[in-house]
C-alpha cells in the first residue's frame, strides 16, 4: 500500500525523544490506516520489528467471541 500511495519507497527516520516517544510520519500513518488516538502495536523478534494497527478492545472482544462460536 505504501508504494501505491507514494509510487516509490521512502525512508523515514524519526527522532526518538528522551522519554522514548517518537513521531509516526504521515506516510506511515496512512500506510497503517491510523489516525490521532489510535493505537499501534510493535511486534519484536530477534532480527526485526514490525508495526501494525492495534485493534480496539471492543474489536478484539468481538473477534474472540466470533472465533469461539465457530
Amino acid at each position: 500500500m505504501f508504494n501505491k500511495i507514494y509510487g516509490f519507497l521512502r525512508m523515514l527516520e524519526p527522532k526518538v525523544f528522551a522519554g522514548g516517544s517518537t513521531t509516526l510520519h504521515k506516510p506511515v500513518r496512512e500506510a497503517l490506516g491510523v489516525k490521532a488516538g489510535d493505537t499501534v502495536r510493535f511486534l519484536v523478534s530477534d532480527n526485526d520489528v514490525h508495526i501494525e494497527q492495534a485493534q480496539s478492545v471492543p474489536e478484539t472482544a468481538d473477534m474472540l467471541v466470533r472465533s469461539s462460536q465457530s
